[in-house]
């Protein structure tokens, strides 16, 4: 079911108050999970198997099973053109967002989210969860395209705690914009 949902959110980390929409999808119920899957970690060093973050938290979310898992990809673009680890990072630190920002979170090495080399995480993801746009953007550089493809960067998977994709954001949605779902999955 794909809906568009507007509502007031407190962004703490901010100290503001934001009005954001967002496109989502729910998605089908999956057979197997993400703990099923392997990715490559941001230095390329080793290949971390992603069942290691059951139980994960992070500060939103503190003492509650949640962990964010981020998959630079350059199949929008090319936006994302560094040839290194070190140079995404610093990417994040200095420019984008900038102001000295470390994640929190695991940065995992470049992957290919849509066409023929897609990293075989995301065609799990997609082929659950409906695609939260009918148009395709300019600028791709992959093929084939198919309807479920991700649209574009920053396109968010919500993944409930037993590995299980639940729903799909628009690459607008601001991630506080649906803190209220996380904590609905983390009650369950």
């Amino acid at each position: 079911m794909m809906g568009t949902r507007r509502s007031l959110v407190a962004a703490s980390l901010l100290g503001c108050l934001a009005v954001v929409a967002g496109v989502f999808t729910e998605c089908n119920p999956a057979t197997g999970s993400i703990y099923d899957f392997a990715a490559t970690d941001i230095l390329q060093t080793k290949n971390i198997s992603l069942s290691q973050y059951r139980n994960q938290v992070v500060s939103k979310f503190d003492g509650q099973s949640f962990e964010i898992l981020a998959f630079p990809c350059n199949n929008f673009e090319l936006l994302q053109p560094e040839d290194t680890g070190t140079e995404i990072l610093n990417g994040i630190k200095y420019v984008r967002p900038g102001n000295g920002f470390v994640p929190k979170f695991p940065v995992f090495w470049k992957v290919d989210v849509n066409g023929a080399k897609e990293h075989p995480l995301y065609t799990f993801l997609k082929k659950y969860c409906p695609p939260v746009a009918d148009e395709f953007e300019d600028g791709l550089f992959y093929s084939p395209l198919k309807n479920e493809d991700v649209r574009w960067n920053y396109e968010q998977f919500i993944i409930d705690k037993n590995g299980k994709p639940v729903m799909r954001y628009d690459s607008d949605t601001l991630p506080l914009s649906y803190a209220d779902v996380i904590q609905k999955y983390l009650n369950m």
